[in-house]
């Protein structure tokens, strides 16, 4: 940042003018991580979904494997 008239030194209304800036630069970080994170969230209940999903299915397919697998009554 070029801040003033000395390099050791920065006067009040430049040292608002950076603070300014990296509070902007924190919030663009900010609302980055939160869509990241919304992302992430989505992708995780989708997952949740077809694991759901597998596990009915597996247990229909066992279901069906034990009334196969018990002896026929006489």
């Amino acid at each position: 940042f070029d801040v003033g008239d000395s390099d050791e030194h920065i006067n009040s209304v430049n040292a608002r003018g950076v603070l300014f800036a990296a509070v902007q630069g924190l919030s663009t970080q900010l609302d980055e991580k939160e869509e990241c994170i919304e992302e992430l969230e989505a992708e995780a209940e989708h997952k949740d979904d077809r694991i759901d999903d597998l596990e009915s299915r597996l247990d229909r397919l066992e279901a069906h494997l034990d009334t196969d697998a018990q002896p026929a009554e006489d």
